[in-house]
């Protein structure tokens, strides 16, 4: 493609990007901006951990009546309960700080008496108006509520609901303060991890604080090691921890200070450590899982650390890589390329449900001027008898203690029979003839009460090694088949086989000491003794639990003397060396990897080699000045006596600065030798850079070198590279508010062939990156990354070149003091896209989302048959999502724009023309992410492409909204012109399924008298369903409504409405008709500081024709009848003590031939 052609592109996309949209309050970066999908479990929410930019929020589905918002603490509050438990989707802006959080740089209590005011004049004060803060008081800040209450009706069972929501901060009394947030809202998810500050706010705890000598945690503990070498984790869990501080003095008058720890809790989690394989051009997302495999796994939120290449990176969607905590998959961001050769680590925490497992850690420390002491004993065990997996019976137990160690093997079969089973997949077991050959035992999916009695799981075991496979069905649930072996091969890859998992155990003992005997010289030894039981259960193999572990190291500084004797000794320069002896047997094991995370690659150390008694010594010499740098070299001798295998490594790294040069040296040799192998590893990265006044120009060289020989034959494993890149970039000492980089890179592989090396890849990489910022109002940062990868003939593959192209641009602009504020995020990228599977589970009454209905009348709960609860008594069933094994390789773009004009800001007080257009308003927003296999360069980068019908459109989400107001702050007379269209796709397991909308809303408002406004709307809507595999699901509604509402306002506390609505809905895909007259009243009566009384009654007279056992008549009667229907909605509230309020809510609805359904709740709350 010509050049002049790429550049017509980018430019008519930066075009269309300028007059496409968006809504910003303040010209921001996107780490600000918020986008979510919320789901209210009661009326109170806590939206983010940061205050909100005010008049920024907003709610797609939700009038500003419906609900209440405090800015400074994120606090959502729903006066609407129809939309309990309904998806809703929100945006705004975030502030970079709470604005009610205290930060403190300097002590107060040391300030005299008399000069210290407690009133801040600058405090927002919002216990006026908001009930949270009415318990609050000089010493001790409280808020939060409780509540309790019960809901009751004809067409469900009973529930009683329960809520606390309290959060303390201040002083017990003059010597104990106290810092707690209490709640019984269990959030079943985790956070998003797109941002780099996460806030769980479901954690509980209790703080409490005596005279800065002791502090005691209880409730969401976090444990983390200090200062131990061995001993290295970071544990989550509900519990108990404190810490004891004291101090003596000795017959010398030495001061001794001791601090002892302790913690015990339940563990919400368990350390995993796992290798990621990188694909070229594949952000992601990368899916995590757990010890045993497991497919599913929640990872415990800000647990994970993400390394590539063995630098640790850093979450956020303007930095590294997000993370979705709930599916545990990683993407990379445009600013984190990934190719083949990233080296990708993650190490998290993730929630493990096998066994309830407790963790203890006791440690204690005591300090002198010249030593330290410590001792720390860490215990975390799986309580055996208690299992979440499954009920283990004494045939399991009796298998688990007989594997011993083996615990890969521990597959046992699982086949319950438990009786026939309605919400549930069965089985029945068959015999079958194929070929002549009698299969006895067969497990066939069953829908007959009288032999589906049987109650399978399966697990996936590799092509070829199971007898089942998976089936496309519309069956709620996951269904498996049996497939006949061919010539005693099996031809699946399930087996009704489950891993049982051994409860274990891992304990740690640690000790050691520092002690400086002279001016710059310390010694410091710490031992450790692990016991580490993978099998509780069983005694088999015990003697291979305990291991030691032992590390002796000697540190010196010597300090050159300077001409100058007047020099700061930190100008001159300085040698430090170290010397150090490590040595751990067999069976020593870790908590968490305490060695570099890429300490096996640099040694060659094979998998089998890790578990082996090992010896580990070096020397360093590292010279270091403050303004010239540093420059040391390390020798290390590694020995395993059991492979006869032994190391020799050099390393020499610098980063010296010269005047106007820098030079950055990372080089290191390896020779391993052992009885029939050898290796030599040689790498070196250096970076030799000049500084100009304005700019810094540098090149990077990077190679390795790593040969393996198996009896003087080369390896396989073998390979090298070397890689060349050119970069200039803004000098570092300048602004921070402009910085720009460009490089471009190529990098040749060579891998072994014919026993010889040979040139296998040849990749040139070109990046680009722009942060400016030197305009608060039109902050601007742009990324590019570009990478052609080009596989040589003589690997004797045929590949094609790929060619991977990643952009990010952010900006965010105001115009005219506000008038015109401007914002876009676009985002280009390749990853891959998991084929969805879902199941429908049944739940308490009114815990739900959606409802079951029986279109078919089989008795079967099926996939299509499930539907959005439009009432709440109705909502039993929760969507829940499964992992699948399917990937698609896909080209993604996102785009997010937003454009709010308001002439009013500049020209309100005008007059003539300019107070004209003040009038006019208009408020557009638009929001995309499409993933397509279409691989040409033009469909790669079009945001604006939506053919849902198109298959090479994999995935898609897209909302448009456009609000044209003229007269909008007008209290007479005001018109609306509101347009919103949105397009979903997704690919699931049984094919492609969409969803689409479009609606077109005309309104006009006038105030006719005083207390009396009309307020008419004419709605014009299309929304269709389209699904390959289930045809019953597919629909495409067009809908006209004319809906006239007549308002009376008698004084400030009574207000009645009567609305009137024509209704007309036709599917124009099928035969289905409705057309639906609604009356209806309101009226609400405010009465001040005691409450509130609401009531709603609508008639409906439906004239249907079609189908009624159909997705298509649900979504045009929306659980009404063909005929006369009558829904009744009556809220009190009420203050019946300063602080305790009242609210009783009842529901009722009624249908043609009929019962009529109650339904209703009273809830108590007192607010602090």
């Amino acid at each position: 493609m010509a050049k002049s052609t790429v550049y017509n592109i980018l430019l008519i996309l930066l075009v269309l990007t300028g007059f496409m949209n968006i809504h910003s309050t303040k010209a921001q970066s996107l780490s600000n901006q918020g986008v979510k999908h919320i789901v209210f479990e009661s009326d109170t929410l806590y939206i983010d951990s940061l205050s909100i930019v005010p008049g920024s929020f907003q709610i797609m589905e939700l009038d500003t009546n419906d609900y209440v918002l405090y800015e400074s603490k994120a606090l959502l509050i729903l006066k609407n309960k129809s939309y309990i438990g309904k998806p809703l989707l929100i945006t705004y802006r975030r502030l970079p700080y709470r604005i009610h959080k205290t930060f403190v740089h300097k002590d107060t209590s040391m300030i005299e008496a008399d000069l210290y005011d407690p009133v801040n004049p600058f405090m927002v004060n919002e216990i006026g108006n908001d009930p949270l803060l009415q318990f609050s008081d000089a010493s001790l800040q409280s808020s939060g509520s409780l509540s309790r209450g019960i809901s009751i009706g004809n067409n469900q069972d009973m529930g009683i609901q329960s809520n606390l929501n309290l959060q303390l901060a201040g002083k017990l009394s003059e010597e104990v303060e106290i810092l707690a947030n209490i709640t019984d809202q269990n959030i079943p998810f985790q956070p998003e991890g797109n941002t780099r500050q996460i806030q769980e706010f479901d954690k509980i705890f209790i703080q409490l604080n005596y005279k800065d000598r002791l502090t005691l945690w209880a409730g969401d503990i976090e444990d983390k090691s200090k200062g131990s070498y061995f001993m290295r984790f970071t544990k989550k869990g509900q519990g108990l921890m404190g810490d004891v501080f004291a101090t003596s003095e000795t017959k010398k008058k030495d001061t001794l200070s001791y601090h002892v720890h302790f913690s015990g809790a339940v563990a919400k989690g368990n350390f995993r450590r796992q290798s990621l394989l990188a694909i070229e051009g594949n952000q992601g997302p990368y899916q995590l899982y757990g010890e045993n495999q497991e497919s599913f796994i929640i990872i415990l939120s800000g647990s994970e650390r993400i390394y590539i290449d063995g630098k640790l990176l850093t979450r956020g969607q303007d930095a590294d890589y997000v993370i979705n905590y709930n599916s545990g998959e990683i993407t990379f961001t445009a600013k984190q390329p990934i190719t083949k050769d990233k080296r990708i680590v993650a190490e998290f925490e993730y929630s493990d449900q096998n066994y309830i497992r407790t963790l203890s850690h006791i440690g204690t420390e005591i300090n002198h001027e010249k030593w330290n002491a410590y001792f720390h004993f860490y215990n975390e065990q799986d309580m055996k008898y208690q299992s979440n997996q499954l009920d283990l019976n004494n045939e399991n137990i009796t298998f688990l203690k007989q594997i011993g160690n083996q615990i890969n093997n521990a597959y046992y079969p699982y086949m319950d029979s438990v009786g026939f089973q309605a919400h549930e997949v069965m089985y029945k077991q068959v015999d079958t003839l194929i070929n002549g050959i009698l299969y006895d035992s067969v497990y066939v999916y069953s829908t007959h009460p009288d032999s589906a009695v049987y109650r399978l799981k399966f697990t996936l075991v590799g092509e070829g090694k199971g007898n089942y496979v998976l089936t496309q069905s519309s069956v709620n649930g996951r269904v498996y088949a049996w497939v006949a072996p061919i010539n005693n091969q099996a031809q699946g890859n399930y087996e009704p086989i489950i891993l049982l998992i051994t409860p274990k155990r891992t304990q740690m003992y640690n000790a050691g000491f520092n002690y400086t005997f002279a001016k710059n010289t310390s010694i410091h030894f710490e031992t450790a003794l692990s016991n580490n039981d993978l099998n509780t259960f069983s005694h088999i193999g015990n003697t291979q639990n305990i291991g030691l572990g032992m590390r002796l190291a000697l540190k010196n500084t010597l300090l050159f003397p300077a001409k100058n004797k007047l020099l700061p000794i930190e100008k001159r320069w300085k040698l430090h060396s170290s010397l150090y002896y490590e040595t751990k047997n067999k069976w020593f094991d870790y908590i968490e990897n305490y060695r570099d995370v890429e300490f096996v690659r640099n040694f060659n150390l094979a998998d089998s080699m890790l578990h082996a008694t090992e010896h580990y010594c070096g020397i360093n010499f590292t010279f270091s000045q403050l303004k010239t740098g540093h420059i040391g070299w390390t020798s290390n001798v590694f020995f395993i006596p059991e492979y006869k295998w032994h190391a020799i490594q050099n390393q020499l790294i610098s980063n010296l600065r010269l005047k106007a040069y820098i030079l950055q040296i990372d080089a290191s040799l390896l020779h391993t030798t052992s009885l029939n192998d050898k290796s030599v590893f040689l790498k070196h990265r250096e970076v030799v850079s000049r500084r100009f006044p304005y700019f810094e120009i540098g090149l990077q060289e990077q190679m390795e070198y790593n040969q393996f020989t198996h009896q003087d034959t080369i390896s396989a494993m073998s390979h090298a590279f070397n890689e060349i890149a050119l970069f200039i970039k803004q000098n570092d000492s300048l602004s921070r508010n402009f910085k720009y980089i460009l490089q471009y890179s190529n990098r040749i592989d060579h891998a072994v062939i014919n026993e010889h090396f040979g040139v296998s890849a040849i990749a040139n990489h070109l990046t680009a990156g722009i942060d400016f910022l030197k305009y608060a109002n039109h902050p601007l940062r742009f990324t590019l990354s570009y990478r052609n990868l080009h596989y040589k003939d003589s690997l004797a593959v045929t590949q094609a070149p790929e060619n991977t192209l990643l952009a990010n641009v952010d900006y965010q602009g105001q115009f005219l003091n506000g008038a015109l504020v401007l914002g876009v995020f676009y985002e280009l990228g390749s990853g891959m896209e998991q084929k969805n599977a879902y199941t429908y589970i049944k739940v308490a009454n009114q815990q739900g989302r959606y409802q079951w209905i029986d279109y078919n009348g089989n008795g079967i709960e099926e996939l299509d048959e499930f539907e959005i609860a439009i009432y709440k008594d109705q909502a039993n069933y929760v969507r829940i999502w499964l992992i699948s094994n399917e990937y698609i390789k896909t080209y993604t773009n996102k785009l997010t724009q937003n454009l709010h004009l308001r002439p009013a800001a500049i020209w309100y007080n005008k007059k003539g023309f300019k107070k004209f257009m003040s009038r006019f308003s208009n408020q557009t927003t638009y929001q995309t992410q499409l993933k397509q296999t279409a691989s040409d360069f033009i469909s790669t980068m079009n945001p604006f492409y939506s053919n849902l019908n198109d298959t090479s459109l994999v995935s898609t989400m897209m909302h448009f909204r456009n609000a044209f107001s003229f007269n909008q702050s007008d209290a007479i007379w005001g018109l609306d012109l509101i347009y919103t269209q949105s397009k979903n796709k997704i690919l699931s397991v049984n094919g492609f399924e969409s969803a689409e909308g479009k609606e077109w809303q005309f309104s006009g408002r006038w105030r006719i008298i005083p207390d009396v406004t009309l307020k008419l709307t004419y709605y014009h809507a299309l929304n269709g369903k389209n699904t390959v595999y289930f045809a019953l699901k597919n629909y495409r509604i067009l809908s006209n409504t004319l809906e006239p509402i007549l308002s009376y306002q008698y004084n400030n506390r009574l207000t009645t409405s009567i609305t009137y609505a024509y209704i007309q809905k036709i599917n124009t895909l099928g035969v289905e008709r409705s057309f639906t007259h609604k009356l209806s009243t309101e009226v609400n009566y405010r009465m001040p500081k005691r409450g509130s009384f609401l009531t709603q009654l609508s008639y409906y007279h439906i004239r249907y024709k079609g189908e009624t056992s159909a997705p298509a008549a649900f979504e045009m009667l929306q659980t009404l009848q063909n005929g006369h229907n009558g829904v009744c909605n009556i809220t009190y509230q009420t203050t019946l003590l300063k602080n305790l309020q009242l609210n009783v809510m009842y529901e009722g609805r009624i249908s043609s031939n009929l019962p009529m359904i109650h339904s209703g709740s009273l809830e108590i709350r007192a607010y602090f």
